[in-house]
């Protein structure tokens, strides 16, 4: 059976409990305690990061290469789109999401929620660009793309006071309505960590070393 190194409130590893649970995929869910990590995990963990995927021998981390694994292992024939040029956009889509976006996300909050006109300007592009991916994708909301988006996505809402990252989705329509739909699938819903806390931890680790 398949185990899963996880942590609730992580939203990398968000995005493969909750395919694994869109999936039907059984697994072994192994809760990684991030700030006292097991020296067990940490002789398994090349990076000592969650999510980590173990399927007999084999061990995969970083969630985009686990949850592509996972749909090919699986037979997801429509986690991606099935135009070559569309599904290379959707590849595209999540590297610069976690790479631009993401990190983004988490700077805006320990510089007290602001992100500079420069970098704002450059997320702006990104953000474009997947608005246009995401409206040229077929009719279906559930897609390897939904999954990579949907985690940070439901933080990033949840914390608005603390980062301005949510307004920059506000301003593209195409993409706010497609953010928001990402959450209306049930394994994403199911998986979610409890708001407040969640909050509540965030704030204090990013927004609370805020200058």
């Amino acid at each position: 059976m398949l185990k899963l190194y996880s942590a609730q409130i992580c939203p990398f590893a968000q995005r493969t409990r909750a395919l694994l649970a869109h999936l039907d995929v059984p697994f072994e869910l192994y809760e990684v305690d991030l700030h006292d990590r097991d020296p067990e995990f940490l002789a398994q963990s090349p990076t000592g990061r969650v999510p980590m995927l173990v399927d007999d021998d084999f061990r995969l981390y970083e969630s985009q290469v686990i949850n592509e694994y996972l749909a090919e292992t699986q037979g997801w024939t429509n986690a991606l789109s099935f135009d070559t040029r569309l599904r290379a956009h959707q590849r595209l889509a999540m590297k610069q999401w976690d790479e631009i976006v993401v990190d983004a996300f988490y700077d805006s909050m320990r510089a007290g929620g602001t992100i500079d006109s420069e970098r704002r300007d450059r997320i702006g592009r990104e953000l474009d660009e997947l608005a246009t991916t995401v409206g040229a994708g077929e009719d279906t909301i559930a897609t390897l793309l939904s999954f990579h988006c949907a985690s940070h996505w439901a933080r990033m809402d949840w914390l608005r006071r603390v980062t301005s990252l949510a307004e920059l989705i506000d301003e593209r329509p195409v993409l706010h309505t497609w953010m928001q739909r990402t959450l209306e699938i049930k394994a994403v819903r199911d998986t979610l960590p409890e708001r407040q806390r969640t909050v509540a931890r965030y704030e204090e680790r990013y927004a609370a070393a805020a200058p």
